[in-house]
């Protein structure tokens, strides 16, 4: 899954703070829905999770830093 992201760290002698943003989206196959999809073809009755899904994942991250 491809991450996209920026941030920005400020120095003051051997100390530090920070802040960076990252954001990735990705299509991802469930295995489990197309094994059932082939296991219960002719069951009308039992509702089958996409086969398909997409996953989006979103951080935020501060942080302090001590260069040594």
């Amino acid at each position: 899954m491809p991450y996209y992201g920026g941030g920005i760290k400020a120095m003051i002698g051997e100390f530090g703070v920070g802040i960076e943003y990252m954001q990735g989206k990705g299509k991802f196959n469930n295995l489990a829905a197309k094994t059932l999809k082939n296991m219960l073809k002719e069951r009308q009755d039992i509702v089958i999770p996409a086969e398909k899904y997409i996953m989006e994942t979103y951080i935020f991250r501060a942080y302090l830093s001590i260069m040594l």
